[in-house]
C-alpha cells in the first residue's frame, strides 16, 4: 500500500507540475500540491536530523516536493514579466528583508557548527515567504473572486481526510491524525478547510439545482466541510475548535451581504449542521469530548489556562509552559542570532536534561522564531503578519469590498487568520506544508483585498 501512495505521489507531482504552466490554475496548483500530496514523496528527498535521540521518525524533508512546485511557479511568473501591485511590491519586499535577516543568522548558526540540511531547511522556510507573497500579488487577476483557489483547498481536502484516515486507521489510533501534518497540525488544517470550504458552499447553493458540473460544487463542498468538521473534533485538539469559533464569528460579522434573511437562514442551518457534526463525534470517537470541553466544561478550560501548576505535570498545558520557557531562555541567552533553524529541540536538552523526547518543536511558532533565529527576525517577521492582516482588515472595512469578494472571497480573507492564531500554541510554521500554507493563504487573502473594490484605491494608506 505505502508502495501505490508513493507511486500515486509521484503521478500527482509530474501532473501538478504541467497544471503549473498554465498561469490561471498556478496558485491553485500550488495549494492543491501542499495539502494532496503524500508525505512518503517529501521522504525521497535530502534529510536532516530532528532530534538526537534514536527515535521513529527522527528525520525530515530538507526541502519538499511542493517547494520545487512552487519554485517552478515563480520561475515561469518571472518568466513571463508579471509584477506585483503595490502592496504586493511593498509586502514582498519587506519579505526578502526577513529572509536576508534569517539567512543572515542561519549562516552563524552553520558556522558555529549547526547540521547543514537544518540551516538549509531553515533558510527555505524564509524563502518561501517572499515567494509566495511575489506568486499571489503577481497573479491577482488571475485569482478572480477565488473560486479556483477555494476548489483547490476542497479537493485538497479530501485527500487530507483520506491521510488522515490511513494514518488513524492504520496505526490503531484513539485520536484522528495524519503522519505529513501531525495531529495538531491536520485539526488546524482542517479549520482552514473547513472555513474555505464553507465560504464556497454559501457562494454556489443558489447554483447547486442548475445544469452541469457547477451544481455539484456546493453539496460536494458541504460534504468536505462536514468531514473536516468531523475529523477536527476526532483530533481531540481543543485549539483548533477555539479558532474555528473566533474566524467563524467573524465571518459571520463581516458577512458580504449584510443581515439579509436568507443570510441569517444559511448561518443557522450551518449551526445547527454543525451542532449535529460535533454530537456524533463526540459519541463515535474517544476525542471528540476532549475537543468540545472548551464549551461543555469551559471552568475546567479556563483554571488549566489561567492556572497551568494546579494541573498534572504530564498533560499538555504543563508541558507547553515548559516548553515556552526553553525557548525564552534561548531567545534571552541568543537574542541576536538565535541557537541555530531547528535547534530548539537539540538545545533543549542541554538546558532540561530530563524533558521529554519525541517533541520536534516548541509548541508556538512567535517563541520558536525567537529562539532560533534571534529577535531582530521574530519583529520583522511580527511586523509582515500584522502588517498583511491589517492590510486586509482595512480593505474588509469597505462594504463594497465585501461585496466584491463575496462568500468564496470572504472564506479565503478570513482563512487567512487561522494559523496565525493557532501559532500561539503550536509550531506550524515550522510544518513542511502548514508553513507554507500559512503564508500562501495570507499572500491571498492580500490578492483578493486588493484587487475586489479598486474604486476604493484613493481611501487606501497603500495607494
Amino acid at each position: 500500500m505505502t508502495t501505490a501512495i508513493l507511486a500515486a505521489g509521484l503521478v500527482l507531482v509530474a501532473a501538478i507540475a504541467i497544471v503549473i504552466t498554465r498561469p490561471q490554475w498556478r496558485v491553485p496548483a500550488v495549494v492543491f500540491g501542499l495539502l494532496a500530496i503524500p508525505g512518503n514523496v517529501d521522504d525521497l528527498l535530502p534529510q536532516m536530523t530532528l532530534d538526537p535521540h534514536d527515535l521513529a521518525d527522527v528525520s525530515a524533508p530538507v526541502v519538499s516536493s511542493a517547494d520545487l512546485l512552487l519554485l517552478l511557479a515563480v520561475v515561469l511568473t518571472i518568466r513571463e514579466g508579471r509584477r506585483p501591485d503595490v502592496i504586493g511590491r511593498r509586502l514582498t519586499a519587506l519579505a526578502l528583508v526577513l529572509m536576508v535577516l534569517a539567512w543572515a543568522t542561519s549562516l552563524v548558526a552553520a558556522a558555529s557548527g549547526v547540521e547543514p540540511a537544518a540551516v538549509a531547511r531553515g533558510m527555505i522556510l524564509f524563502a518561501r515567504i517572499p515567494a509566495l507573497f511575489y506568486l499571489a500579488t503577481s497573479l491577482r487577476t488571475e485569482l478572480g473572486d477565488g473560486s479556483q483557489v477555494a476548489m483547490a483547498v476542497v479537493a485538497g481536502g479530501l485527500s487530507v481526510l483520506g491521510n488522515g484516515l490511513y494514518t488513524t486507521i492504520g496505526g490503531d489510533l484513539d485520536r484522528f491524525t495524519a503522519r505529513t501534518f501531525g495531529r495538531n497540525g491536520l485539526a488546524i488544517l482542517l479549520v482552514f478547510i473547513i472555513v474555505v470550504a464553507t465560504g464556497l458552499v454559501y457562494a454556489r447553493w443558489s447554483a447547486a439545482g442548475k445544469p452541469g458540473w457547477g451544481r455539484l460544487i456546493a453539496p460536494v463542498s458541504a460534504i468536505i466541510a462536514g468531514g473536516s468538521l468531523f475529523g477536527a473534533s476526532a483530533s481531540g485538539t481543543r485549539m483548533g475548535f477555539l479558532v474555528l469559533l473566533v474566524v467563524g464569528a467573524i465571518g459571520a460579522v463581516i458577512n458580504p451581504v449584510g443581515l439579509t434573511r436568507q443570510a441569517i437562514k444559511g448561518m443557522v442551518l450551518t449551526f445547527v449542521a454543525a451542532t449535529v457534526i460535533l454530537g456524533a463525534s463526540v459519541v463515535l470517537t474517544t476525542a471528540g469530548g476532549r475537543t468540545v470541553s472548551v464549551i461543555t466544561d469551559p471552568d475546567t478550560t479556563v483554571d488549566v489556562v489561567t492556572n497551568p501548576g494546579s494541573v498534572p505535570t504530564e498533560t499538555e498545558i504543563r508541558s507547553r509552559g515548559q516548553f515556552w520557557d526553553l525557548a525564552l531562555q534561548m531567545a534571552r541567552s541568543n537574542p541576536l542570532t538565535g541557537v541555530g533553524p531547528f535547534q530548539w529541540n537539540i538545545r533543549r536538552y542541554e538546558l532540561d536534561p530530563n524533558g521529554p523526547v519525541a517533541v520536534a518543536d516548541a509548541h508556538n511558532s512567535y517563541l520558536q522564531v525567537a529562539a532560533e533565529y534571534g529577535l531582530v527576525v521574530l519583529a520583522v517577521y511580527l511586523a509582515l503578519l500584522v502588517l498583511s492582516l491589517g492590510y486586509v482588515g482595512w480593505r474588509l472595512r469597505h462594504p463594497a469590498v465585501r461585496e466584491s469578494l463575496g462568500w468564496t472571497g470572504l472564506g479565503l480573507s478570513v482563512a487567512c487568520l487561522v494559523f496565525p492564531l493557532a501559532d500561539a500554541t503550536n509550531s506550524h510554521l515550522f510544518n513542511i506544508r502548514n508553513g507554507a500554507v500559512e503564508w500562501l493563504a495570507i499572500a491571498v487573502a492580500v490578492a483578493l483585498a486588493t484587487a475586489a473594490g479598486g474604486t476604493l484605491k484613493d481611501t487606501d494608506p497603500a495607494s
